[in-house]
């Protein structure tokens, strides 16, 4: 019996000094997971949720995207940004749609691309309404043949300085039909 305790003991020993070493390393200060304004949240933000078109519809042009919303409300300046094909903010980060890079900054060195700002007002929309009809997408060529009329538009809330305000985001993936495709580039009129 006396065996067996010590055989226990030396166990929990043992296991003290291997872990013990390892739980420096994960340090979580509780107050700020409890608080309201703590940078991780562990709960889904769903105020957002898309209702047109479906996932990985063929759609055609001018196609109208529709989503709802709850708990947002629309006073103060508060909008909703609309991303087509392109990449969110960061929950409390501004959607900028002029983009300028530290190059521009700098003097040009030789073979340089000198494009000085980017300008996505045609891939990124505000509004106050649930809806918003998209008349025109620019083809993805570098997708390939069979893929270069898929495209994404994710939806998020924004404030009147266009930050955006919490997690919500609700996103459709489509495809547009390749002879509207034409048609809005010019081609089949």
């Amino acid at each position: 019996m006396r065996q067996l305790s010590r055989n226990k003991l030396f166990l929990v020993a043992v296991v003290l000094l291997v872990f013990l070493p390892s739980c420096q390393f994960v340090r979580v200060h509780w107050a700020t997971l409890s608080r309201v304004d703590a940078p991780l949240s562990f709960r889904p933000d769903r105020r957002l949720k898309m209702q047109e078109p479906d996932a990985e519809e063929l759609v055609h042009l001018p196609v109208k995207v529709e989503w709802e919303s709850e708990d947002f409300e629309l006073t103060n300046g508060n909008q909703f940004g609309v991303f087509i094909n392109q990449s969110i903010p960061s929950p409390g980060d501004v959607a900028r749609v002029r983009l300028c890079t530290r190059l521009a900054e700098l003097p040009p060195a030789p073979g340089d691309y000198r494009g000085v700002c980017v300008d996505q007002r045609d891939r990124i929309l505000f509004t106050t309404k649930h809806s918003v009809s998209i008349k025109c997408f620019e083809p993805h060529f570098n997708r390939g043949k069979r893929r270069m009329n898929d495209h994404q538009v994710i939806i998020v809330l924004l404030d009147k300085d266009k930050r955006r305000i919490g997690e919500a985001a609700t996103e459709v993936a489509f495809r547009v039909d390749s002879k509207d495709a034409r048609k809005c580039r010019g081609f089949d009129s």
